[in-house]
């Protein structure tokens, strides 16, 4: 894979941090130091900080905190935040932000036999789900933000892989997007997951690294 070096543009990072928010239904986030603050409220995140590049700001604002469970997430790679980070902070396994642009309609398999897609608006943004056997065996989200589409948790469950489904879960959450006349889309991919996400048009954008400290 060809990773691109370009400048990060803190609008799409604002953007991206609008959909995470939203498809959780979380207040959406405001702006401390450089970084993009969104209060979660979870026992195992309380709040999460993202942070369009690891510099200064990020190195000075890590050392302020204290308490475990506040996630530091920036467009850097781990090996890059490491040294401005104390002991006190575990890295996380690296992940890749990427986008797609092109508008093109990301090509998916027919479902397999038995499988069934279904398209639900009950909760705060819409969702896909693929139903084997009366039970949900992959799914994924789309928050609608500005011109772009944030797809969301995008997951398979493991007896159910490499049979086309998050093809067909991408595909229908492109096709809403297309509804509502945004053609663009975000996501964060696992480095397995990137490899799907480059057959269906998407391009790396930036590495994307988590930084969180753990109770004693």
């Amino acid at each position: 894979m060809t990773k691109l070096h370009q400048t990060v543009d803190p609008s799409l990072i604002h953007t991206w941090a609008k959909g995470w928010a939203k498809a959780r239904a979380l207040a959406p986030p405001t702006t401390e130091y450089t970084a993009f603050r969104v209060d979660v409220g979870w026992p195992d995140q309380k709040t999460r900080y993202i942070f369009p590049e690891a510099n200064n700001s990020y190195r000075e604002f890590a050392q302020t905190i204290e308490e475990p469970y506040v996630f530091l997430k920036a467009c850097a790679t781990a090996e890059t935040v490491a040294p401005l980070l104390s002991e006190k902070w575990k890295l996380e396994d690296s992940t890749n932000m990427m986008v797609h642009e092109s508008g093109n309609r990301m090509q998916a398999p027919p479902l397999p036999l038995g499988y069934k897609l279904v398209i639900s608006n009950t909760g705060p943004v819409p969702l896909a789900e693929i139903i084997y056997q009366e039970t949900v065996v992959a799914k994924g989200g789309i928050a609608l933000v500005n011109d772009y589409g944030i797809y969301d948790r995008i997951s398979t469950d493991a007896a159910h892989r490499r049979k086309g489904l998050a093809s067909v879960i991408m595909g229908a959450l492109q096709d809403i997007g297309h509804q509502h006349n945004i053609r663009k889309g975000i996501l964060v991919a696992s480095h397995e997951g990137q490899f799907l996400y480059e057959k269906l048009g998407w391009k790396f954008y930036a590495p994307y690294s988590t930084a969180v400290i753990l109770p004693a």
